[in-house]
């Protein structure tokens, strides 16, 4: 059930974010972000991402996301 991670040197760079909204009929989340100063890896994703990018999202602690009436 846990994700299998590539090697140190190939891994990506994981943050940890709330969810603002979620719509589950258009299928859309919504996420605030905060740009800091200087160089950080959430501040230069968040400052070029757009709408319709593809991100990949967790559960609690890493583990898959799964079926439940609410979260």
């Amino acid at each position: 059930g846990l994700p299998v991670w590539p090697a140190d040197d190939r891994r990506p760079v994981a943050r940890v974010y709330t969810i603002r909204a979620l719509d589950m009929e258009k299928g859309i989340i919504d996420v605030d972000f905060l740009v800091h100063p200087g160089e950080s890896v959430g501040s230069a994703w968040a400052m070029q991402a757009a709408p319709g990018m593809k991100v990949g999202i967790m559960g609690p602690v890493g583990r898959p996301v799964r079926q439940a009436e609410w979260y």
